[in-house]
């Protein structure tokens, strides 16, 4: 009984200890913004806050509303390892493998491009097209009509992405356009793996991925025929020039998702000259897409009009004000 009464008292002894050496949530929080600030990172506060839900298995705004819930030992040693993982260079997304994009969340990696917010107005453009309406994509939300005899319901167009990463915009244009048939393209076989895996995630079936280097699968027109047609190409093609390459933010991203060439418009030249070859003795209407960097708006319509002359242009605009999506009907 004595030997019983003293083993109660150390587990209770030690329980104690364990208890007294937590930190809470907001003391850890502290540490990880002013670690994350000392390296000059803008969003100290709310990168820590992110990186210590993701450990705790927390929502942000739980996380947010316990201030002194303890976290154990093993719990801070991990939120530290992510803190300096991210002051190294990687980001919020890869650390935690999760990415928001237009209101759904998205595995990530370090195989693929993190989807950023910019991206949004391509999504935003093509619902546009066929006349959704709803509030801005940078706030998640649109309406979509569920009758499909309703005059705004999506029609069954074909759309063709090019480069599609994570998928997220393939993914994003499926769950809103039930009705269109999705063919989304890369020419890495990882990031394609990365954007299955978030096909089966959200069970979206209208969209399918496959390995290409741009459109070299659609060079064969038998292909073209049988197999997908495109009414819609997307494209948000690697942009940057080696010196903007150099920006730290992006340093451990894939520099196949990043790298443009000289002037960051190589991948655009050729897919151009391929549209160009592919489609010009076909009488067929055809709406191209394409993010750009808003600094290089005037030489991407250089060259549209070099590669396809009869176009309509039409340059799209962020939330910002800036050039960020050319619009190309042919």
């Amino acid at each position: 009984m004595l030997k019983l009464y003293y083993y109660i008292n150390i587990c209770l002894l030690y329980t104690i200890y364990i208890f007294m050496s937590m930190i809470s949530i907001s003391k850890a929080l502290k540490y990880g913004e002013k670690d994350l600030i000392d390296k000059k990172i803008d969003s100290a506060k709310l990168d820590a806050e992110l990186l210590l839900a993701n450990i705790l298995g927390f929502k942000q705004e739980k996380l947010l509303a316990n201030p002194e819930h303890p976290i154990s030992n093993i719990q801070y040693s991990s939120f530290k390892k992510l803190i300096n993982k991210h002051k190294q260079g990687y980001s919020v997304a890869t650390l935690t493998s999760c990415k928001e994009f237009y209101g759904i969340d998205f595995y990530v990696n370090k195989d693929v491009l993190i989807p950023r917010p910019e991206t949004e107005i391509l999504v935003e453009n093509v619902l546009g097209l066929v006349g959704l309406v709803g509030v801005v994509g940078f706030i998640g939300k649109i309406t979509c009509p569920t009758d499909p005899n309703d005059p705004t319901y999506p029609t069954n167009l074909n759309i063709l992405e090019i480069g599609t990463g994570s998928g997220c915009v393939a993914l994003t244009l499926a769950k809103y356009m039930p009705k269109a048939k999705i063919l989304a393209l890369d020419v890495s076989k990882k990031a394609l793996k990365v954007a299955k895996k978030n096909k089966r995630r959200l069970k979206i079936e209208n969209v399918k991925f496959k390995k290409s280097d741009l459109l070299s699968e659609f060079k064969n027109s038998r292909y073209r025929r049988w197999v997908f047609e495109p009414d819609i190409i997307i494209a948000n093609l690697p942009y940057l020039t080696k010196k903007e390459l150099k920006e730290p933010s992006i340093s451990k991203e894939p520099k196949l998702a990043l790298y443009g060439g000289k002037e960051g418009l190589e991948l655009y030249e050729k897919l151009l000259k391929e549209i160009k070859q592919i489609y010009k003795k076909e009488n067929r209407n055809i709406v191209i897409f394409l993010e750009i960097n808003p600094s290089q708006s005037k030489k991407i319509t250089e060259l549209i009009k070099n590669n396809l002359p009869k176009a309509k242009i039409e340059l799209k605009k962020d939330l910002a004000q800036k050039d960020r999506v050319v619009k190309i009907e042919i």
